[in-house]
């Protein structure tokens, strides 16, 4: 699941600033969030990979995952060294042409769900 939100005093543009890899664990960047909204976060998730600005920047929390390999920007190469480190495969995918139309993996990808 990704979350995208604007940064306070940002244009409407998207931030990629959360993305949930397991359930029991999420990514995020915690200068995108107030600080009440990074206390519920730290509450809820206090493994989650901190991811720095910069790899935010260029989307790569706008990931895709199986929840073993995660699908993400080869610019965000701090998150690629993060993900290795807690036993993830991840799979740089160049999408920079949509990233200059401000979308990433996450915008590629179709939910498929059983029927119910």
């Amino acid at each position: 699941m990704l979350v995208a939100s604007g940064r306070p005093g940002d244009a409407l543009v998207p931030y990629g600033s959360f993305t949930r890899l397991l359930r029991e664990l999420a990514s995020h960047v915690p200068e995108a969030f107030d600080d009440a909204s990074r206390a519920i976060l730290e509450e809820r998730f206090p493994e989650a990979i901190l991811v720095s600005d910069e790899d935010g920047s260029v989307f790569g929390l706008n990931s895709a995952s199986d929840g073993y390999n995660v699908i993400i920007s080869p610019r965000a190469t701090g998150f690629e060294v993060q993900l290795r480190e807690r036993g993830y495969n991840p799979i740089m995918v160049d999408l920079s042409e949509l990233l200059l139309g401000g979308g990433g993996i996450k915008c590629c990808t179709l939910e498929l769900r059983g029927r119910s």
